[in-house]
């Protein structure tokens, strides 16, 4: 179990951008205002309708359809309707908290002694007095169990912020994984587990001073608070060991896509496994690549998906896969030590410096005449606004922009740190967001970042008519597309089969065929299909 991360003096300083205590700060402040905006929606609709018996059918109802929910699915869906920011966070965590607010407000309501609400009502209090003085202390403890249920729910979920670009104890999660640092997520899981303990106590703690023991249910919780109170932290330690436990079998092995005996043809099989990254093209690619080889009577199994490349390229090593779609130039940048050599940009200098870096096991074919290029991307409206034509025209006015790409950005040489020690240029924010995706695309288009890294044959670049900045310093070297292989999982089949989806693929067929995937929303294994029926390889 791999500690470092979360025993790290460093990420403990509060005035360190991105430490833990300014995670935990920002979760909290995620957590309090769900919290409030929940409460505040469903504790008067559950006292409303525990009182007067009107509703039931609502309050149960809404209950379970409320927990049906998926809060990440719900979380996707307020993004592309509102755009980035807290609103779409806040609605998908308070709908997650209402449910047992709502559900537990109308049933401590409800299974009250009626003969104590009678002897109030006998002694001539008001209604009003009646829910207040009686009726409300006496479901107190019904109530402040769905309040502790409901802080438990939003604490773990609201690590989902981070997956649209803000900040809370998600970002040491989904960071750690875009560049393959499992200590960083098994802090993120530790800490999200203790503060979850934390605050259930300190709610019990809570739920002891405000329940009055005088009542019924505060009579029988005096006798058996403490049992009650062991048996919850028992409960909240064991769930959060457990988490931490399971992704500490994951930092065992630096990977979680790894097993014991490998996987694809390094288990002896003549069956391929094909990966991919967290984008459309590459998904494209990588399915391309596998009905060429299905054509070819090779077995082939797929593995898309995986994340950025700090990610997938550790599961060819280990042999999770054995092959996938890469560009030599970023994969140059990534294996090379400081990165690409000084006057290297052409495609073939770049494939000759490549193969002299590749993993042991690793080998590439033929590279294709498709190039898919990192850029920086403005919209026209900024492009007057600052006069923006190269990446060096940003350097006057970067601390004035927030620019936004995928978590992996801020430790890459061909993201934030290129930029600052080629160009000068560091920018005002940096916002995490997906590799060239739609979070980027839709946060550029609404004027939630000014700056944004698409990949240069995205549609939604004429789509949108955005401006592509030139790199006269090349940053950026050749991007051409190229396939990289285990060497035992190659073949003069299957090598055969991938050199003729290469010799077939070029910048504009791929520009075309990505827009069937992602502006008319075709299937990604028809337009694989099509590609390859098309250009007469299948």
């Amino acid at each position: 179990m791999n500690l470092s991360y979360l025993f790290d003096a460093a990420h403990w300083s509060l005035s360190t951008d991105g430490s833990i205590p300014q995670l935990i700060l920002s979760h909290l402040w995620y957590v309090v205002l769900a919290l409030i905006i929940g409460t505040v929606i469903a504790l008067p609709v559950g006292l409303y309708i525990g009182h007067t018996g009107r509703g039931s059918f609502l309050a149960i109802n809404a209950g379970n359809a409320g927990r049906s929910l998926p809060t990440l699915g719900l979380l996707m869906l307020m993004v592309t309707l509102l755009g980035l920011g807290l609103t779409p966070v806040l609605i998908a965590l308070t709908v997650l908290v209402i449910p047992p607010i709502l559900t537990s407000a109308y049933a401590g309501m409800r299974t009250l002694d009626r003969r104590v609400v009678d002897a109030a009502r006998g002694m001539g209090m008001r209604p009003s007095q009646v829910l207040l003085r009686v009726e409300l202390p006496m479901a107190l403890p019904v109530m402040m169990s769905g309040f502790r249920s409901a802080a438990l729910q939003v604490v773990a979920t609201a690590t989902v912020a981070a997956a649209v670009g803000l900040n809370g104890l998600g970002r040491l999660l989904i960071d750690g994984l875009a560049v393959n640092d499992y200590s960083r997520v098994l802090a993120g899981a530790i800490v999200v587990a203790v503060l979850a303990v934390v605050l259930d106590l300190i709610l019990a703690l809570a739920q002891r001073w405000i329940v009055s023991p005088a009542c019924p249910a505060g009579s029988a919780r005096k006798k058996r608070s403490t049992p009650m109170l062991r048996t919850r932290f028992a409960g909240a330690l064991a769930a959060g060991v457990t988490l931490a436990l399971t992704l500490s079998a994951c930092g065992a092995n630096d990977d979680p896509l790894s097993n014991d005996a490998g996987a694809g043809s390094s288990t002896g099989t003549s069956t391929v496994t094909i990966g991919s990254a967290n984008f459309a093209e590459s998904e494209l690619l990588g399915e391309i690549y596998a009905q060429a080889l299905e054509a070819k009577q090779v077995q082939v199994k797929r593995q898309f998906n995986i994340g950025a490349r700090e990610l997938y390229l550790k599961a060819l090593q280990d042999g999770s896969i054995d092959l996938l779609p890469e560009y030599n130039g970023a994969l140059l940048s990534a294996l090379a030590k400081g990165g690409a050599p000084e006057g290297v940009s052409s495609p073939d200098q770049v494939l000759t410096e490549l193969k002299k870096v590749l993993p042991a096991g690793t080998a590439v074919l033929e590279q294709s005449a498709a190039e898919d290029k990192d850029t920086l991307t403005v919209t026209s409206e900024t492009a007057t606004k600052y006069n923006l034509k190269t990446i060096e025209d940003l350097k006057p006015v970067a601390d004035k922009l927030t620019i936004g790409a995928g978590p992996e950005w801020q430790e890459r040489y061909q993201g934030l740190k290129g930029l600052e020690s080629l160009y000068g240029i560091k920018f005002k924010t940096f916002k995490p967001l997906d590799a060239g995706g739609p979070l980027t695309v839709n946060a550029l288009v609404k004027g939630q970042i000014d700056v944004g890294n698409i990949f240069s044959t995205d549609s939604s670049i004429a789509t949108n008519k955005f401006v592509v900045l030139d790199d006269p310093k090349n940053l950026y070297l050749a991007e051409n597309i190229i396939p990289l292989i285990r060497t035992t999982a190659n073949n003069p089949t299957v090598s055969g089969a991938l050199n003729a989806v290469s010799a077939k693929l070029t910048t504009e067929n791929l520009t075309t065929y990505l827009a069937k995937v992602q502006v008319d929303k075709q299937d990604t294994a028809a337009v694989a299909k099509a590609f390859l029926t098309e250009n007469g390889l299948v």
